[in-house]
Parts: C-alpha cells; structure tokens; sequence
C-alpha cells in the first residue's frame, strides 16, 4: 500500500479556504483532474461523476474546529475510502491544506500514482481560486 500526502500553501485565511473544500458543491471546480460533477443525494451524499465518466458516492465530514475535511469515496455507503484533508494557519495569515492520498484495495500502482499527480495538479488549481 502507498501513501503520499501533498501539501499546499495559500494566502487565504484559514476560514476562506476551509469554506471553500469543505463545500461538497466546491469540488468540481478544484478538483478538475478527479471530477467532473457532483449532484446531491440525500442524507449528506453526493453522486461524483469523475472525469472517466464512473459514478461514486462521496461525503464530506468537516470540522472548523480542527480544521479537518475528511473527504469519503465508493461504489456504496458500506465501501467509503477516507481521504483525510486539513486546513491550518501557516501562523502568518495565510493556510496550509494537507491532502493524504491512500491506496485503496485492489488499485494498481500505476493508477494510484495518477491519482497522485492529479493532486499535485489540484494543489494549484486551489491556488488559481483562492489568491
């Protein structure tokens, strides 16, 4: 299993960029390697089609107070892989957002790696919208 986790520097407030990921809506336009679109389901789901046309279920749980924005993705309610996230002060103003791609069961290296420099990517699309 790898793991990588990628970090951006914004001089965004804290709370502006954490009002903007942590918004469900917001990912299309942040996540432009990963997400095509995003419809509301109900109790706090969503249907992302992503850009190679599949269709997941997605669900933020968020928190202000610590800054975490726990992203969960899957075919199913019962199959949800976590993709932890955090937004912190860089203590001068501006934020920090931690983003930690893990590889899920059955994902082949190659394709996590994709999705790794997808992130890499989206970094800087954030970057493009927040500054």
């Amino acid at each position: 299993m790898n793991v990588y986790t990628e970090t951006g520097h914004y001089q965004a407030t804290t709370q502006e960029l954490f009002a903007f990921l942590s918004e469900a809506q917001n990912l299309p336009k942040w996540a432009t390697v990963f997400c095509k679109s995003i419809e509301t389901q109900k109790d706090g789901y969503y249907t992302v089609t992503t850009t190679q046309d599949e269709e997941l279920l997605f669900k933020i749980e968020a928190s202000k107070s610590t800054g975490t924005i726990d992203m969960y993705m899957g075919l199913t309610t019962e199959m949800l892989w976590k993709i932890p996230t955090r937004v912190m002060s860089d203590n001068m103003g501006g934020s920090i957002f931690t983003f930690t791609l893990i590889q899920m069961p059955n994902q082949s290296d190659e394709a996590f790696e994709q999705g790794h420099q997808g992130v890499i990517a989206e970094l800087k699309v954030i970057q493009s919208l927040v500054e």
